[in-house]
């Protein structure tokens, strides 16, 4: 009787233990097979960003040339820059230069002037005084 009993129970609990391992084997299954979606669903995703990836390389080495050539350019602009400001300092005294030449053309020109009119009175003067002279000798 007891063994029976023992057995019963025995089998019950058999019963129950493969009823939880078919349970426990078919949610392993549906995990197998959603881990086995997700794993596709990540190949797929890394077959999709493959492309990109080796776009988004290209497009960062585009980056870093024309980064390079922007310094290149930025050099050139603050070389043209230094030079502009030295151009214009050179011009300004070039022209301080001209206006101090132009003013002592100007000096010599009203000399010049002024002696042409004391040389021309002197020779005035003087052919006055040579017509003195031979008038003189003429009446002696």
């Amino acid at each position: 009787d007891l063994q029976l009993f023992r057995l019963f129970h025995n089998e019950r609990e058999i019963g129950e233990l493969k009823r939880d391992l078919e349970k426990m084997k078919t949610d392993l299954q549906k995990r197998k097979q959603n881990k086995e979606k997700a794993e596709e669903a990540v190949k797929e995703k890394k077959k999709e960003r493959s492309p990109m990836s080796a776009e988004m390389a290209k497009m960062e080495e585009k980056i870093r040339e024309m980064e390079t050539e922007v310094n290149k350019k930025r050099m050139a602009v603050i070389s043209a820059k230094v030079k502009t400001a030295h151009l214009q300092k050179t011009i300004e005294m070039d022209r301080k230069s001209l206006s101090q030449a132009t003013k002592a053309h100007h000096s010599h020109a009203d000399t010049i002037k002024d002696l042409e009119e004391k040389l021309e009175e002197v020779q005035k003067k003087r052919a006055e005084f040579e017509v003195k002279i031979s008038e003189e000798t003429e009446s002696q």
